[in-house]
């Protein structure tokens, strides 16, 4: 059963290249960045989502990659950086044959779990300012979980070093977060009663409030969406190819043994997308016998958040 996002007061969705990782160090928040790239576009958007069912858009400045954004919750019901759900049955989730919440947690890709490089993937700390995350997002209080997976099953391949094919299976395409806040009490020195209130802060620049009721109305909610894709066609410069972005990682963290991977989607061999036959999954390979038959369809683009299970700041 997912997560009940009625009570949630901000929701947040994260899209494209951005990695994050919980900081047991400071109260277990969640800190987060973009990969940078000149291909790819850093956008926030804030919606307002008004008691009729209407929306507005809450105006935001455009992001500079050089300045930190905090997103804080005035009483929040959350005590921490949390993950959906927070006891991780194993029995109840696998990657491969799709079995679990569509919403777990675990669908979004860690680069430093036993599917990619474990340990041996740390975050670059020297270099210039483009080898970092940014712009650095800090969330003290938010449940995170997959908002939505990929239709398709992805499998690792190798960029740099030998390394054998494996199959992942779906990945989180999004990855969202719900931030929930009680209402202010009739002694609160601060809010009116009933009230509610995160703030978006972007480097020095004066706190965006996002209350709950405002002279316009009352019983409001946000969406804040991060994302960190392509250039829109209608924006000159460089845009994406037909590849995968998933190497560009590599910008921000490298393996100590120099290993890179890559993605690749596959299908199933009903599947007419399918074009491409994979050597790793022919009828006489017994490495994946779930998987004979599977195809691939060539390079796609590959923009999906990465989570960084043995990092606790970014840097």
């Amino acid at each position: 059963m997912g997560i009940d996002h009625s009570d949630a007061f901000v929701r947040l969705s994260f899209s494209g290249l951005i990695a994050f990782c919980f900081s047991k160090r400071e109260d277990s928040r969640c800190e987060m960045g973009m990969v940078q790239a000149d291909d790819h576009e850093p956008l926030l958007r804030i919606i307002r989502r008004n008691p009729n069912g209407s929306t507005t858009i809450v105006p935001t400045p455009p992001l500079d990659r050089l300045k930190p954004i905090l997103i804080v919750a005035k009483r929040p019901v959350e005590i921490g950086a949390t993950t959906f759900p927070q006891t991780q049955d194993a029995s109840v989730f696998d990657r491969i044959s799709g079995r679990g919440d569509p919403e777990d947690f675990r669908w979004i890709m860690d680069l430093q779990g036993e599917d990619f490089h474990g340990a041996e993937l740390k975050l670059k700390r020297g270099g210039g300012e483009e080898t970092r995350l940014r712009p650095k997002i800090i969330i003290p209080r938010a449940t995170f979980y997959t908002l939505e997976k990929t239709e398709y099953q992805y499998r690792r391949v190798k960029f740099k070093g030998e390394t054998p094919d494996q199959p992942i299976g779906r990945i989180a395409n999004f990855v969202g977060a719900d931030i929930k806040c009680l209402p202010a009490p009739q002694n609160d020195p601060e809010l009116e009663p009933g009230q509610k209130l995160v703030t978006v802060t972007i480097g020095d620049d004066e706190p965006i409030k996002l209350f709950r009721n405002t002279d316009q109305g009352k019983g409001f909610r946000y969406v804040i969406e991060f994302s960190n894709v392509c250039r829109r066609p209608e924006v000159s410069g460089a845009h994406c190819p037909e590849r995968s972005d998933f190497p560009l990682y590599y910008k921000v963290a490298e393996d100590n043994d120099g290993i890179q991977f890559d993605l690749s989607d596959m299908h199933d061999p009903s599947d007419l997308i399918g074009t491409h036959p994979i050597p790793a999954f022919f009828p006489e390979s017994t490495s994946f016998p779930q998987f004979v038959g599977f195809r691939a369809n060539g390079s796609p683009e590959v923009c999906a958040p990465t989570f960084l299970s043995r990092t606790n700041s970014i840097p």
